[in-house]
């Protein structure tokens, strides 16, 4: 796990000492992410520079140095990631007698001599990694930029003013001199909306993020805009593999296939020349991670729990640990921890980021740094196995009823009526909405807020499962796996999502909807499986979600700072809010008239970014 900077210089004059000394300064920032090494190399006669830092996990000689040539000398990569089937491309490569002399043992340098040997586009289908890659042909004089299926690693780049930036993160760009970090109003309306913003917009104007799954390729000689990226994968293609190949067994049977296809995982993930641990919350998907550990392990598990509230749920991720036999640190979340926590937000991540389980995410992720540099975490479960409350809801023939009813009743009205196949996705934006109405708060119009890719749907797919492509498309990658990897990365830990390997992300859209969803709870595959290892009042009850106290903690420990951020003079001095709306709100919610804090929070983890970041 680490992170890169570069650029392309067209300007044709700039000294290698000076493209050595601007991507150094661009990787600058991003030293938490890889604070063992680093790295950087120039081409001057191609006016590009790259510059690395390092998060030493495996082969932590310099035989792993960054950015690194290929054995052939055509190729310069840098690899923010993990192949984890690295070992398996490399008997492939010396199978066929493609394999150069070895000088260590890093996918890095099994990853290079892949695509020396396949070419990029088939060497990243041939692997199951996370990751984010620039890799800069001497030979075509190309820069590719490549992201992993499920944009588990960062990537994101500029071009404007004679220059194409890239890096693993926007602080990289704004590093830069030329770059440009206008506020984009688009990107602020979608911010608003989820919490988030979802690729390839970002919060600046200039920036664009590398979608999941997709690549892009640039000529450094040639002048122009910037290609559209391509998709070198695409979650459609599990579906249709689905469709033409369902899983037709029991549900047992389903349990004993998802419980080989991860376990599979969790052994390829635990390989590191580093400690590892795991995160553990008690929940389902997390605890099935843990339970498909070999048995002769001795990883260390890792929890937060918020003692006196409703949300604590530490004590059944200390039973799990005392089942599955694994060692078990908790630590209790305070009122200290929670101002700690919510003021230290906008350096953690480095645009406007509103999930606030990122607090006790960052918590467990500095706890566990204590102890190791690599973690395993749950990320996937929901989203591959319906976990989530509003699958239930729409896969339940009395909701879809209920909408045909409430069509109905609009076209008595003079409304129209409403397409059945809409229906999901009208429930999926709805749930996702933070603000279903941003313009209420913001002092102007920033024009069309661009769709997510809602409607994407494959032949026959059901309601229910059109919601939970749609989670593993936007939600999954620009939500849930941001949230995890800038709180990892902020304390230099790598953490690794074992349902996200390539098998276990086939085999979910194999299965059918009724080993999935129940009439009164969701993953029932992972259910039957834990059932195996774990008592029923542990694996038979209700979801809670890694949420956090914020509306008590908004009156609480966070009453001060809040108050502040949103003072008048505070919200005018943007320019983007109406003042007026926002200061009622935050003065019903902390005097207890109104509990408000979901949509407070953006406005306030915006503004203590902004305040960051100019």
């Amino acid at each position: 796990m680490c992170g890169f900077a570069g650029l392309i210089d067209r300007s044709g004059t700039t000294s290698p000492e000076e493209l050595e000394r601007q991507a150094a300064a661009m990787a600058a920032p991003l030293r938490a992410r890889g604070p063992d090494d680093a790295g950087v190399h120039a081409d001057a006669r191609h006016g590009f520079g790259l510059a690395f830092r390092r998060l030493s996990i495996l082969d932590r000689s310099q035989a792993g140095h960054q950015p690194m040539e290929s054995h052939g000398g055509r190729y310069v990569l840098a690899l923010n990631g993990e192949i984890y089937d690295a070992p398996v491309l490399k008997a492939r490569l010396e199978a066929e007698r493609a394999a150069p002399p070895w000088r260590g043992h890093s996918d890095t340098e099994v990853l290079l001599a892949a695509i020396e040997a396949w070419g990029l586009r088939e060497t990243l289908r041939r692997s199951d990694g996370m990751f984010a890659l620039a890799l800069f042909d001497r030979q075509r004089a190309t820069l590719a930029l490549a992201r992993d299926r499920f944009g588990e690693k960062p990537l994101v780049y500029a071009d404007g003013a004679g220059h194409f930036l890239f890096g693993s993160t926007l602080a990289a760009l704004r590093a830069h001199p030329v770059f440009d970090d206008a506020i984009d109003g688009v990107s602020m309306r979608m911010y608003l909306r989820y919490g988030w913003i979802p690729a390839p917009h970002s919060i600046h104007r200039a920036a664009r993020k590398l979608p999941a799954g997709s690549m892009l390729e640039i000529d450094v000689q040639r002048r122009g805009p910037v290609p559209t990226p391509t998709p070198w994968w695409s979650i459609a293609e599990s579906i249709e593999a689905g469709q033409s190949d369902p899983f037709r067994g029991s549900l047992d049977e389903a349990a004993d296939a998802v419980g080989a296809a991860l376990s599979r995982s969790v052994r390829a993930r635990t390989v590191a020349d580093v400690p590892v641990g795991a995160l553990l919350s008690g929940g389902i998907d997390s605890s099935a991670v843990v339970a498909s550990l070999p048995p002769s392990s001795d990883l260390r598990t890792f929890t937060i729990g918020f003692p006196g509230s409703g949300h604590d749920e530490s004590p059944f991720a200390r039973e799990v640990a005392t089942c599955l036999g694994v060692a078990s640190t908790i630590r209790d979340v305070g009122p200290e921890d929670a101002l700690r926590g919510a003021t230290s937000m906008a350096s953690v991540y480095d645009e406007p980021f509103a999930d606030s389980s990122q607090i006790p995410t960052a918590l467990v992720c500095a706890l566990a740094r204590n102890h190791v540099a690599v973690v395993l975490a749950g990320d996937g479960g929901d989203e591959l196995f319906g976990g989530y409350r509003y699958y239930r809801r729409v896969a339940n023939p009395l909701w879809r009823a209920s909408r045909i009813v409430a069509d109905y009743r609009a076209t008595r009205s003079g409304g129209s009526l409403t397409a059945p196949r809409s229906w999901a996705t009208r429930a999926t934006r709805n749930i996702h909405s933070v603000w279903r109405n941003p313009d209420t708060i913001l002092s102007n119009d920033p024009g069309g807020e661009p769709a997510c890719d809602v409607a994407r749907t494959v032949r026959g797919m059901s309601f229910v499962r059109r919601m939970m492509y749609w989670d593993q498309a936007h939600y999954l990658p620009d939500d849930l796996l941001v949230k995890m990897d800038r709180a990892a990365m902020a304390v230099g830990l790598e953490a690794r999502s074992p349902f996200l390997a390539r098998d276990v992300v086939d085999l979910a859209w194999r299965l059918p909807s009724r080993h999935l969803i129940g009439r009164y709870e969701g993953k029932l595959v992972l259910r039957r499986l834990l059932a195996r290892r774990l008592p029923a009042r542990l694996v038979d009850r209700p979801k809670r979600g890694f949420t956090v106290p914020v509306d008590e903690w908004l009156r609480g420990p966070l009453r001060a700072w809040a108050d502040e951020l949103l003072s008048p003079e505070s919200l005018a001095s943007s320019g983007l809010w109406k003042a007026r709306p926002i200061r009622s709100m935050w003065e019903a919610h902390r005097d207890g008239r109104l509990s408000d804090g979901r949509r407070l929070w953006p406005v306030l983890q915006f503004e203590a970014w902004r305040r960051r970041v100019s």
